[in-house]
């Protein structure tokens, strides 16, 4: 039974009167992340738009940089692949998505935003859109956690000492109380009333942040749409008015210039002199030769081959193992092999956390379905599909776009709906790894993602597939072993089958039988 009281875990008390000073601003200057070296937590009156601004810069570097990004999720959807050093392509290796336990931090952070504010309610104004702000924040990373490794300590977390062993919450109670929460918070937002001055994504612009609310609880519901029916449906409808309504809402993390606030992807490739990563030869092909015409996105996706001497774009085989790898690397110059493009090598890159274009996939799904969204199914997708290539390459021509897109309308009335739908979501959410790995579980799209090319190398018992999961990290068993031990026996059967071949509540389906050797 669905534990009602479970987003009182993020919410708190929020029915309380909140406020905070509203002198204590931070000064974020002309890099936009300077001043968070200094420890909000220092002081004995903490500054709030600190302890957010800290907390969502450093769950940014734990879901997007070198290790959580070009180690971990691109791996996982096969969008990049490792020219050498490939360890973690062929799971000899965890991949190094973001690491279990170094996210409740960050996450202690914003939880710590929502209680400073509640213990100043009796002496400054009310502040809910700052709690709101770190609550719908939560509620993304909590996602981002448990489609990691499916059930997570989330009613039991973030208690500190008071409790060092917090128990398991399973998955089927996460993410209703997910959309609970997203549901609280938005009763707390005044988007007419400027939001909080540390916010990282939108600025305090609390209209942007109401509809990144609405956009999150549609994803939430239909990644769970297959295991809660009923529930997935409510939270969509419920949404799809009230979500993203352009591009111009879109959600990202915007790294900075300075040498403590860059992505660390610039810092391997630019200031360490990496040559470690190169574009997956199977993203490459869907992106060049799958519709029979270029996707528009290319030249903005893809780095040209300059060296290759006829592809343009020249994928490396996807995740070799480490003696292949290194050998045709080192048979090759540079720029044989086709680099992520330069966008995605910024210093001050704006990482992607969810966009105008998946809102209106959702929308295309539910209609599909028939749900109670406006639009029609294929109206919807097109659209889809057009806001994705405006977004990523608005100078794209309509002669370059609409013969794309064309194609692809064409691939969707003649073809299985999932089958498309999962080929488009995944090109649209590149560099978003973890989503289009997690999208590609649900859907089980076909053709794209496969055993690696350098065949099946990892040493983790039961893995006979592509990654449906990552397992839990060996800490856990030594600090928490109870506690993990229950959680893999209550969704896996045993401890044993805690590996990356377990399937999580929300993944229905067995994988297509190419990712099974």
């Amino acid at each position: 039974m669905l534990k009602r009281h479970a987003k009182l875990f993020l919410v708190g008390l929020f029915i309380l009167s909140v406020g905070w000073t509203g002198c204590d601003t931070l000064n974020l200057g002309d890099d936009n992340l300077e001043g968070l070296n200094d420890n909000p937590n220092a002081s004995t009156s903490p500054d709030v738009n600190a302890l957010l601004a800290n907390g969502q810069r450093d769950i940014a570097f734990e879901w997007f940089g070198d290790d959580p990004t070009m180690r971990g999720g691109n791996l996982l959807a096969q969008y990049t692949t490792q020219n050498q050093y490939s360890e973690e392509s062929v799971f000899i290796a965890e991949p190094r998505v973001g690491v279990f336990d170094d996210f409740y931090p960050p996450l202690n952070d914003l939880k710590q935003v929502k209680e400073l504010i509640r213990a100043r309610e009796q002496t400054v104004p009310r502040d809910e859109n700052t709690v709101a702000v770190a609550m719908i924040h939560q509620v993304w990373t909590f996602q981002l956690i448990t489609d990691l490794y499916g059930s997570i300590p989330f009613l039991e977390a973030l208690q500190g000492p008071s409790n060092p062993s917090p128990a398991y919450t399973p998955q089927p109670e996460v993410y209703p109380a997910l959309v609970d929460t997203l549901n609280a918070a938005l009763s707390l937002i005044d988007s007419g009333a400027p939001g909080p001055s540390g916010d990282l994504v939108y600025g305090g612009d609390m209209l942007k942040w109401q509809r990144f609310a609405n956009a999150l609880k549609m994803r939430i519901g239909m990644r769970m749409s297959d295991a809660n029916t009923s529930a997935a449906r409510s939270a969509v409808e419920s949404a799809a008015g009230n979500a993203f309504q352009s591009n111009a809402d879109n959600a990202y993390f915007t790294f900075a210039q300075s040498a403590t606030h860059r992505s660390t992807i610039y810092e391997n490739r630019f200031i360490d002199g990496r040559n470690d990563f190169d574009m997956a030869d199977r993203f490459v092909n869907i992106l060049t030769d799958h519709y029979g015409t270029l996707d528009p996105r290319t030249p903005v996706f893809v780095d040209e081959s300059r060296a290759h001497p006829s592809n343009t774009y020249n994928g490396f085989p996807t995740h070799l193992n480490p003696s292949r790898a290194a050998g045709l690397k080192a048979q090759n110059v540079n720029d044989f092999f086709s680099k992520p493009g330069d966008l995605f090598l910024k210093p001050d890159v704006a990482a992607p956390m969810l966009l105008y274009d998946e809102v209106l996939f959702i929308k295309a799904e539910a209609a599909q379905q028939g749900w109670n969204v406006s639009g029609s199914a294929t109206g919807l997708f097109e659209d889809a599909v057009r806001a994705s290539i405006e977004n990523w390459n608005p100078d794209a021509s309509p002669s370059q776009v609409d013969p794309y897109v064309n194609a692809v309308m064409n691939d969707l009335s003649t073809s299985d709906y999932d089958q498309v739908l999962g080929e488009q979501k995944w090109i649209a959410l590149y560099f978003q790894g973890i989503q289009g790995w997690s999208e590609w579980r649900r859907l089980d799209f076909e053709g794209h993602i496969r055993e690696p090319e350098g065949g099946w190398q990892g040493q983790s018992g039961g893995l006979t597939t592509w990654a449906m999961r990552i397992d839990y990290p060996d800490g856990e068993f030594s600090v928490n072993e109870q506690n993990v031990i229950e959680a893999a026996e209550q969704q896996f059967g045993s401890a044993e089958a805690d590996h990356y071949g377990s399937q999580i509540w929300w993944d229905v389906n067995p994988p297509p039988a190419e990712v099974r050797p």
